[in-house]
């Protein structure tokens, strides 16, 4: 089991793949548990980098990822074990919980359809302690008719936290649904609001 504080800095860029899963090889995704505030996670990292982050509790979207990889992965052999994004992720997790959320350059490999890696490019705009609805999300994304199946590439976004759905709200100011539950979406905008002032503005290094 990893553990937060026992991370070594990288700094390579992220990365935005969309695959065709006819012409991949076999690939080996690793996967290991991360322990924060708010419960445990499990991040998963292929060759290229970091492709998942999901809280353990979360089992059906843990079973919706490992369908993703059979989809976009080519049917990986998943192992435990850790590679070095995951060393990188977890001082990210670590400088984030203790109030800084300066831009992360851990290594994602992010794969979806065109449209679901669009949404996700975006979500990363938004600045910590600021929040957006479902429809300027849309708005932003230039399908300001398609709030729908914008909020649907939200859902299925499979980095939580490093990518930052939970900053996406109803067109109301209500809470709506967040993969880790109500709870840790309050949590984590409570968390951004109050350490606001210290945090630097996103710069997502982005294909």
């Amino acid at each position: 089991m990893a553990r937060l504080r026992d991370a070594a800095p990288m700094g390579v860029a992220r990365q935005y793949t969309y695959i065709n899963r006819s012409k991949m090889e076999e690939e080996i995704v690793r996967f290991t548990k991360v322990a924060t505030p708010l419960g445990d996670m499990r991040a998963y990292c292929s060759p290229k980098g970091i492709c998942c982050l999901e809280f353990t509790s979360s089992a059906e979207r843990l079973e919706q990822f490992h369908q993703r990889l059979q989809r976009y992965y080519g049917n990986p052999k998943v192992l435990p074990g850790e590679c070095d994004a995951h060393a990188s992720l977890q001082q990210w997790l670590c400088r984030y919980f203790d109030g800084d959320s300066s831009a992360s350059q851990t290594p994602m490999d992010m794969r979806g359809t065109v449209h679901e890696l669009a949404v996700w490019r975006e979500l990363q705009k938004i600045h910590p302690g600021h929040t957006i609805s479902y429809g300027e999300l849309a708005r932003r994304c230039g399908q300001p008719t398609a709030t729908r199946a914008v909020a649907t590439a939200v859902r299925r976004n499979p980095l939580s936290i490093i990518i930052p759905c939970h900053r996406v709200i109803g067109a109301h100011g209500e809470l709506t649904g967040y993969g880790g539950g109500l709870r840790r979406k309050r949590w984590l905008l409570e968390h951004e609001k109050k350490w606001n002032q210290y945090f630097s503005a996103p710069k997502p290094n982005l294909l």
